[in-house]
């Protein structure tokens, strides 16, 4: 036997042979203290735990794919809504590999923003924001392209028509 510290609903609660309880889905509100009741012919014995349950981390504002022009300063924003109580970290990576902040500060990373100044042609890939957490990880992919104005021409010669 189970008691809850608020209200149990069947069928999302399952108690299982072993003598476990699963809950399924599981919500917010399920938060609370459980104590299991045993009983046969030679006795009682209780134990309690407390189950706490988070608020999914998620990315709530994904990054958008950019064009920029070279030489200028590209943000990718990130940001991802999260259960209070609990800490998060915002990775990059671009084509599975790390992005890192630059001593120099051309790249920059801060609270899930993406900053790239004076960029160039290297800066061309896919970036992928991933947020993780105790209460679970979320990821979103973005397109950064840069791009070259024309340039006009650097050395004109003119010559007038003999005719």
């Amino acid at each position: 036997q189970f008691v809850a510290s608020g209200s149990v609903q069947v069928p999302r609660f399952l108690l299982l042979q072993s003598g476990g309880l699963q809950i399924q889905p599981v919500s917010f509100q399920d938060s609370g203290e459980f104590t299991c009741i045993a009983t046969n012919t030679e006795g009682t014995t209780n134990a309690s735990a407390t189950l706490t349950v988070w608020t999914r981390s998620v990315i709530s504002v994904p990054p958008v794919d950019q064009r920029v022009i070279k030489g200028t300063t590209a943000v990718l924003d990130c940001n991802a809504t999260h259960d209070p109580r609990i800490n998060i970290s915002f990775n990059w990576d671009r084509s599975g590999v790390a992005v890192l902040s630059s001593s120099g500060g051309r790249v920059s990373i801060r609270q899930g923003s993406l900053t790239i100044s004076q960029t160039w042609s290297g800066d061309i890939g896919d970036y992928t924001c991933t947020v993780t957490s105790k209460a679970g990880n979320d990821s979103r992919s973005v397109r950064l392209e840069v791009i070259e104005l024309p340039h006009s021409p650097r050395s004109l010669t003119a010559r007038l028509n003999d005719s």
